[in-house]
């Protein structure tokens, strides 16, 4: 039998070790913010705010949780922060012999609410120097 709370240490262990990556670019509370939503959206394997909450298995109100966390998400510039970090813990790993060296990946933080959109997803994945979409 597997012992899940040991895992779950594991995971969180892992995703703080990650998330110190951003803390030059992010004060503390918004480094625990980003450390939650990796971990809800790995543990619930959603990006809805409440599913992220129910797993992050708080003591408080499923609503004052999903609050916390949208405050947090409304904040002006937020996603091109958050952007600009990963892009450039990624171009570390691109090398001068990438096969496509002028082809550019771009995650733009969308919120599908404020667009009309059904989907739950939060990203949308941009391909190529023109930037088309791809879903």
């Amino acid at each position: 039998m597997k012992n899940y709370s040991h895992i779950a240490h594991t995971l969180r262990e892992q995703i703080h070790h990650f998330s110190e990556r951003f803390a030059s670019r992010f004060n503390r509370p918004k480094v625990r913010f980003l450390e939650e939503m990796f971990y809800g959206i790995q543990a619930s394997k959603d990006s809805k705010l409440s599913n992220i909450g129910r797993a992050l298995e708080e003591k408080i109100p499923l609503k004052k949780t999903e609050e916390r966390l949208s405050h947090h998400l409304e904040q002006k510039g937020m996603g091109q922060r958050i952007n600009q970090q990963i892009a450039k813990m990624g171009a570390d790993r691109i090398k001068k012999e990438t096969s496509f060296p002028r082809a550019r990946l771009c995650l733009v933080a969308w919120n599908p609410s404020k667009c009309g959109e059904t989907s739950s997803a939060i990203f949308r994945m941009r391909i190529g120097s023109c930037c088309s979409t791809a879903d």
